[in-house]
């Protein structure tokens, strides 16, 4: 006791702030009290800021060991976005070996009847199977580390067929006769301000209901609701905002959905798998639903983007069998700059060659 009590008296008692010494539990104890390094206050103010978690993905034991040995190598083991096929060589005879020559490429016409033939009654018989078309993607965007997201859509096929699905949709308008064409469409609940007014009031659940249209004229009344929706909030860019309200509803209604997986392990790799009909449909219907997924999916890249799809292969449950598809042609026909320069000038010349002709028509009065 005598001790620290020594100890204490020699702290109180040292004339410079700068050194103390302290005795406690016979141990000498020396402390100084130097100016802090710059920016340690804003360190330790920065730990205090609650950061975002980021979410960990849930990967299976394979997944997980090569993720793990990727680490280790420093370089990627999956690279599905690469086509290797491309450096194959092309068979030259009717027998060859598949993973030393280029895989056949099918027209949609000739797969589908591949696939007709194995479903057939007297083998699977499964002659109204559905036609899947398994797409792949190249993520990456002309910034470097930048990915494309994963994205849902809804395709309104030129050839509509069955989805089998339970869709509950509501729909907002200002105008009476809008709101009557979108219940005649298929929309399960439509209204406009007192609707909105009742959701607010939470007379109305929105759970229920899995998709949200509007026209743009009520936009502004339903910015009260907006905190409600999230997600479900009617946008362009998401395709739930319109002029044309009643044909929205048909697309939601009728439409196919399809959702876009970017690679756990390969974030630069996406994957789409999207039905196109059945295989008692008219082979020119499906082919005409497959260009419409096409342009559909090729409409989500940006104008710069290049080999933004890399494969398509078609398949029919239950079978794992595919067949590789050319989507090539399939592609909307990008007009090249010179292209368009050229054009320019052309048409500046026959408005030059327009306009000297009105003047040679012109009549000239006399002084």
């Amino acid at each position: 006791m005598a001790i620290t009590f020594v100890g204490r008296l020699l702290n109180n008692l040292c004339a410079t702030p700068k050194c103390n010494i302290g005795v406690v539990n016979q141990f000498v104890v020396q402390t100084r009290d130097y100016a802090a390094r710059k920016g340690t206050r804003a360190r330790r103010e920065a730990k205090k800021v609650k950061r975002k978690i980021e979410k960990i993905e849930k990967l299976g034991f394979v997944e997980r060991k090569l993720k793990e040995s990727q680490a280790k190598l420093n370089k990627s083991i999956i690279k599905r976005r690469v086509d290797d096929d491309k450096y194959k060589t092309i068979p030259t005879d009717n027998v060859w070996l598949l993973c030393r020559h280029r895989k056949k490429v099918y027209t949609i016409e000739e797969a589908v009847q591949c696939h007709r033939e194995t479903h057939h009654p007297t083998l699977l018989n499964c002659p109204n199977s559905k036609v899947n078309a398994k797409i792949e993607l190249n993520l990456e965007t002309e910034k470097k580390g930048k990915l494309i997201g994963a994205f849902t859509r809804i395709i309104d096929y030129p050839h509509c067929f069955g989805h089998e699905e339970t869709r509950n949709i509501i729909a907002f308008s200002s105008k009476q006769q809008v709101i009557e064409k979108a219940l005649k469409a298929g929309a399960t609940l439509a209204g406009g301000k007192d609707l909105i007014k009742s959701i607010k009031a939470g007379d109305l659940a929105l759970l229920e209901y899995q998709y949200c249209l509007a026209e743009p004229d009520i936009l502004a009344d339903l910015i009260l609701i907006r905190g409600l929706l999230k997600k479900k909030f009617p946008t362009s860019k998401a395709g739930t905002l319109s002029p044309d309200l009643e044909n929205l509803v048909k697309k939601f209604v009728l439409g196919i959905k399809y959702n876009a997986v970017p690679e756990k392990l390969e974030k630069n790799y996406g994957l789409i798998e999207c039905p196109i009909g059945t295989l008692d449909m008219d082979s020119k219907h499906l082919e005409e639903n497959f260009a419409a997924l096409i342009n559909d999916i090729n409409s989500v890249k940006s104008k710069k983007h290049t080999n933004f799809i890399i494969r398509t292969q078609l398949l029919s449950p239950p079978t794992k069998e595919y067949f590789i598809v050319d989507f090539t042609q399939y592609l909307p026909k990008e007009i090249p700059k010179k292209d368009q320069t050229v054009e320019e000038g052309l048409m500046g010349n026959e408005e030059e060659e327009e306009e000297e002709e009105d003047i040679s028509h012109a009549v000239i009065p006399s002084q």
